[in-house]
């Protein structure tokens, strides 16, 4: 009763869809079919999911993770409700629900923006990137391998481009004191933060394999990186996105640019995502294995999983480039232990095309697009990208204040 209270609770302040019955989604969980999906379907050779488990529970005894609160399991059962949601509106009206509203929700940046605000990218090799077998650090192999999913870094004959994508440069300066001057004309001190990213564009996958972001590694630099000094190109979506316009989008041998069906994310260190996990496990009387345990996004658990901080990119991603990638949206998340010594949980997204957007229920008067709606898209990113504005990710839903991601 408590949970279902707290849930109400957010949905007064602002995480509601609609009032309407027809509209909520809830009713729209409730009719989507149950998740079918199949990479066998989609990619040659992939064999049915094989339980290659070892019995024994996940996470080391003093690091097993207490389950999420009332308020982290509420507000991440609405995060990913919000962001379901939006996945499954046109690009138009998924901008709506941002706060504030714009024209469109693609996002600002791309490929060539990492540069000019400090970011490089270097190709990750070798058995400490791609050694994913059960005797290496990350313990995948077998899993995808029983998918049909390429197991190989591209350097040793697989489909895998696997890049580090670094707030600074390899080199003989300390990152503490390697600055750079962005497209603003200001000069700023870099973060150190870090992307660890594999593409497989045939196959349609990404790969997360570790995420530091500004927030995180500008602290450990000396003295440490002031937040106003924070390059504003810096969410994990985008940094995928640029990826995937260096290996996808360019490969003429790739007819479909917009082949997206699954994303990982590995070892996972993040506090709030592993409560979360650990609760959603104990609502399906279940734990942590490496068999592993499938949540549809119908059910409250898959939903908190997906508004988790190990998720959420990879919902952005889908939302804000519906142009290339069509209208897409995650529709279950598979937990396991891989396959490691350190016992560290994985989660396995499927992706499907959603054919037919929904309509977003009626935002509020107060909240209608602004000055930037009498603009066309392209004039509306120029506009952002001059002013250099910190793009903070918000969703407005409904008539409530806007829900922030």
């Amino acid at each position: 009763m408590q949970v279902t209270a707290l849930i109400g609770l957010l949905v007064l302040l602002g995480f509601a869809l609609s009032n309407s019955d027809d509209n909520s989604l809830d009713t729209f969980l409730r009719d989507l079919p149950p998740s079918s999906f199949n990479l066998s379907r989609l990619i040659h050779g992939s064999t049915k999911l094989e339980d290659f488990s070892n019995p024994q529970k996940a996470w080391p005894e003093d690091e097993v993770p207490t389950p999420a609160n009332e308020q982290l399991w509420c507000k991440s059962v609405a995060k990913g409700t919000t962001l379901l949601d939006a996945m499954s509106y046109s690009d138009a009206d998924a901008g709506r629900v941002f706060s504030p509203p714009r024209p469109s929700a693609r996002s600002l940046w791309s490929l060539e923006h990492l540069k000019p605000w400090g970011w490089n990218i270097y190709p990750n090799k070798g058995p400490d990137w791609c050694n994913w077998e059960s005797d290496g650090y990350w313990g995948f192999a077998n899993f995808i391998r029983s998918k049909g999913i390429s197991d190989k870094c591209v350097a040793d004959g697989g489909l895998w481009d696997v890049s580090i994508v670094m707030h600074a440069e390899m080199s003989d300066i300390e990152p503490d004191d390697q600055k750079y001057k962005g497209p603003d004309g200001r000069e700023r001190r870099i973060t150190a933060a870090e992307y660890n990213i594999g593409i497989n564009g045939k196959q349609g996958g990404v790969i997360a394999f570790k995420r530091y972001g500004p927030a995180q590694r500008a602290k450990i630099l000396e003295p440490p990186v002031p937040e106003d000094q924070f390059p504003p190109l810096k969410s994990s979506s985008d940094i995928i996105w640029a990826l995937w316009e260096k290996h996808v989008l360019p490969n003429a041998e790739l007819k479909d640019k917009g082949n997206i069906n699954f994303f990982m994310s590995l070892s996972i260190e993040n506090k709030d995502t592993n409560q979360i996990l650990k609760r959603a496990l104990n609502q399906a009387n279940s734990d942590l294995t490496r068999a592993g345990r499938t949540f549809d996004m119908s059910t409250e658990e898959g939903r908190a999983i997906l508004g988790s901080p190990n998720a959420i990119a990879f919902a952005y991603f889908l939302i804000q480039h519906k142009a290339e990638l069509g209208n897409k949206i995650i529709d279950a998340v598979h937990a396991m232990e891989c396959e490691t010594s350190h016992q560290s949980p994985c989660l396995f997204f499927t992706v499907k095309r959603y054919e037919e957007h929904r309509k977003p229920p009626a935002l509020a008067p107060n909240a209608q697009l602004g000055p930037a709606a009498a603009r066309d898209t392209k004039g509306f990113i120029a506009l952002h990208q001059k002013h250099n504005l910190m793009r903070v990710h918000t969703m407005h839903i409904g008539s409530g204040p806007a829900l922030m991601i």
